[in-house]
């Protein structure tokens, strides 16, 4: 029986914190990644999921630094109404991927299950 538990506490566990990164995926959120408990099972899948998210934060982050040379571009070219509603689209963009980035950063893990 004993037995029984941990094994099921070793996959319940990662299931519990892979299900709670991929929630905050779904909300827009990058999630700070932490590493599996020593004797939890499932580490491949846990891995895929991790290189996911690394590649997601590496996109956002080459976006937002994209986005910060077209700003600083056409800062002062945005007089006519049409460009200046264009900008403040991009800056929109770039505040949005900000708060994406910086949730990553803050580190929202989930605690060990």
């Amino acid at each position: 029986m004993a037995f029984g538990m941990i094994a099921t506490h070793r996959i319940a566990g990662p299931i519990f914190v892979m299900t709670r990164y991929l929630g905050a995926l779904a909300e827009g959120r990058i999630p700070s990644m932490r590493p599996l408990r020593k004797n939890d099972e499932l580490k491949g899948l846990y891995g895929s999921l991790e290189n996911y998210v690394k590649s997601m934060q590496r996109r956002e982050t080459d976006e937002a630094t994209k986005l910060d040379a077209a700003i600083e571009k056409l800062s002062a070219s945005a007089l006519s109404p049409s460009a200046k509603e264009a900008f403040d689209i991009l800056q929109a963009v770039r505040a949005q991927k900000l708060v994406v980035t910086q949730n990553s950063a803050q580190g929202s893990a989930p605690k060990a299950a």
